[in-house]
């Protein structure tokens, strides 16, 4: 599928809409204008590439958890995280969820945090002040008439716990990241 010149151009699949020979960085760049990854196999080397975007953070607040149990028997914990909608005093809304199993370093604390801090209940949903703040990280953002908050955040990630006093992003956080991609 691809072999590399002596100019260190990389020569590219029929099934992609370029036909000549290109560098790496004008390939890269051709697959992040797509706005998704890709994954390119070379038979000759028997390798997979996978080529992804840059992962994009940003701070928000714990919402709501749900403690479960998967087909094995392991205990999970399914979070909601929210951003502030514009001003500082508005009440965040949900932006997404994050399934955390019990190897995530986070799962204790958030665990413990559940036991001590639930404040409201409703079936296995336990609602808790918003108090827990992280940073979270993300693959993608699509446009989503489906989501409250007008996004959808793909392959979302819990980064790292930040201090409580530490401000919350809001979403026009993604609406800068929305448009930065389109």
């Amino acid at each position: 599928m691809t072999g590399e010149s002596e100019k260190g151009e990389v020569e590219l699949a029929k099934t992609l809409p370029l036909e000549r020979e290109t560098t790496v960085a004008e390939f890269y760049k051709f697959l992040m204008d797509k706005k998704s990854g890709a994954r390119l196999f070379d038979p000759t080397g028997s390798a997979l590439y996978i080529f992804t975007r840059p992962s994009r953070s940003f701070k928000a607040v714990l919402l709501y958890g749900r403690k479960g149990r998967n087909e094995i028997g392991t205990s999970f914990w399914e979070l909601g995280f929210g951003l502030r909608t514009s001003s500082q005093d508005s009440a965040p809304q949900t932006i997404g969820r994050i399934v955390l199993q019990t190897e995530d370093p986070f799962f204790a604390e958030l665990d413990f945090f559940f036991q001590e801090n639930t404040i409201e209940k409703k079936g296995p949903i336990r609602g808790v002040p918003t108090i827990w703040k992280a940073e979270l990280s993300f693959q993608n953002i699509r446009v989503s008439k489906r989501h409250k908050s007008g996004y959808r955040l793909e392959e979302i990630r819990l980064v790292r716990r930040i201090p409580e006093e530490q401000n919350i992003d809001s979403l026009e956080t993604l609406q800068r990241f929305w448009k930065e991609n389109s």
